[in-house]
């Protein structure tokens, strides 16, 4: 009887633990590609287009914050030295400040249009979402940037 050949059994493991996560990537980009397909095709001037942009947008944000507050879980010592994180937090920060300025700006426009029903309200959401990324530069900076 012939003793197997380690360097197959190495490459059956390596091929067991490649494979695995590339069929289920594979499996939840073919189950958003059916969706993308089952609510129709991007046309301009619906909407669709802008809220597809902003919602990855915003998704990507979110790991990007997450990335920068939890290092040790979200990223690899190599990458912990490829960046400075003073940088990074006075990116954040300035980032934050403009955005909140960007969606106080938009918000005018709901304020000016006065034929729009309810758009006291629509201002006052904007104001408010203005107002809570402010908030949330000016906690990083001197409650969470202190800890």
């Amino acid at each position: 009887m012939r003793a197997p050949d380690k360097s197959s059994i190495a490459d059956k493991m390596i091929d067991t633990t490649v494979v695995a996560p590339v069929k289920l990537v594979g499996a939840v980009v073919d189950e958003t590609a059916g969706l993308l397909k089952e609510s129709g095709e991007l046309k301009t001037g619906q909407g669709m287009v802008t809220g597809v942009i902003a919602l990855t947008l915003g998704i990507l944000c979110l790991l990007g914050v997450a990335a920068f507050h939890f290092p040790e879980y979200l990223t690899t010592p190599q990458l912990r030295k490829q960046y400075s994180v003073d940088l990074l937090r006075h990116v954040l920060f300035w980032s934050l400040i403009a955005a909140g300025g960007m969606v106080y700006s938009t918000g005018v426009v709901f304020f000016a249009w006065r034929a729009l029903r309810f758009q006291n309200a629509v201002w006052h959401a904007f104001v408010v979402v203005a107002a809570g990324l402010h908030l949330a530069a000016v906690m990083d900076c001197l409650v969470i940037n202190r800890l």
